[in-house]
């Protein structure tokens, strides 16, 4: 089956790429599989390493007192030396055969590198200098506000798996994306309905509500009223 990066449900399991140099972890590796460890818990998955270079299965043990769950070595006299091309190759066509949802780079010379590069042959997007692995959910909603959002879009365009994604959101906000989408709606529905002219089916059109009915209905949920009693007290 041809590799696919869009199907999501395909994919599972944290990877860190683990950069050694002659044989010799680098400290930024230890410092992402700590980080890589807790994101692998909050999704219930296994977190991997993957090292490439020649003749290292010695030190890929180290990974594991720091929290790998396991470690997918490639040894290669071409991989002794870091190569742009070799280690794209190899990183790619691993990713493609055994699918990790999620792919941790660290911020060097060579993870900047090889990060960018790895994303536009697999087709998937890439989240540079990440200090946390929370999303603003709230920014994308609010810069799509007449679009129809849905919880899985909001996953699928942040390259992120819905239940994770979801989860993370709750424990910021303390509310579900729905939820959160809809009050933002309904805010911008009362601005429209106070200082413009747009008629009803205009606004919940333009907000992205499928019906007159939809929108209305969901209004009243979170104001008390529809929209025409609230414009008729507010205007």
């Amino acid at each position: 089956m041809a590799f696919n990066s869009a199907d999501t449900a395909a994919f599972k399991n944290v990877w860190v790429f683990c950069e050694q140099r002659q044989g010799v972890m680098m400290p930024t590796t230890f410092e992402l599989i700590s980080e890589g460890r807790k994101l692998a818990n909050e999704l219930g998955v296994e977190l991997c390493g993957i090292l490439l270079g020649d003749n290292v299965d010695g030190i890929a043990a180290e990974l594991g007192e720091y929290g790998a769950d396991k470690v997918y070595v490639y040894n290669s006299p071409l991989l002794k030396d870091f190569t742009t091309d070799a280690y794209t190759k190899v990183i790619v066509e691993a990713v493609e055969e055994l699918k990790p949802e999620v792919l941790l780079f660290g911020a060097s010379n060579i993870g900047r590198d090889l990060a960018p590069r790895c994303a536009a042959r697999l087709h998937t997007g890439l989240c540079a200098d990440c200090t946390h692995l929370d999303v603003d959910v709230a920014n994308y909603i609010q810069h799509h506000m007449s679009e129809p959002i849905t919880a899985e879009k909001i996953a699928e365009e942040l390259f992120l798996s819905r239940p994770y994604l979801s989860r993370k959101f709750k424990e910021e906000t303390g509310e579900s994306q729905m939820d959160f989408i809809l009050k933002e709606k309904t805010e911008e529905a009362k601005r429209l309905l106070r200082y413009s002219d747009k008629s009803l089916t205009a606004i919940g059109s333009y907000l992205g509500f499928s019906s007159a009915s939809h929108f209305s209905r969901v209004f009243k949920t979170y104001v008390g009223s529809t929209p025409s009693e609230y414009r008729e007290k507010h205007q």
